[in-house]
């Protein structure tokens, strides 16, 4: 089916490689898990941690854990973007 993605039942290495803005940190050892849908959720488990590290800044920052299969291609990426706005601070009378 067209835009069903499938989820192997058995076990494998996912590698996760880790972008933050122009830094890219390559995952060379990998996690064994049960299937790929695991390998998305620990993608996405993992942004929130990687966020909390980042400072404050005024522009978009962009944080990418990509999941390579055994083969070494991606099978996902999970993105975060986050945007920041510095306000002017209201004075009450």
């Amino acid at each position: 089916m067209e835009g069903t993605a499938v989820y192997s039942t058995c076990m494998g290495r996912f590698y996760f490689d880790i972008t933050v803005d122009t830094d890219v940190t390559c995952d060379d050892i990998g996690v064994e898990m049960e299937s790929l849908h695991d390998a998305q959720r620990e993608a996405f488990a993992v942004l929130p941690s990687l966020a909390k590290d980042l400072p404050p800044d005024d522009r978009n920052q962009e944080i990418v854990v990509e999941v390579r299969g055994k083969q070494g291609g991606a099978v996902f990426k999970a993105i975060l973007t986050l945007s920041g706005v510095h306000l002017k601070e209201r004075t009450f009378a």
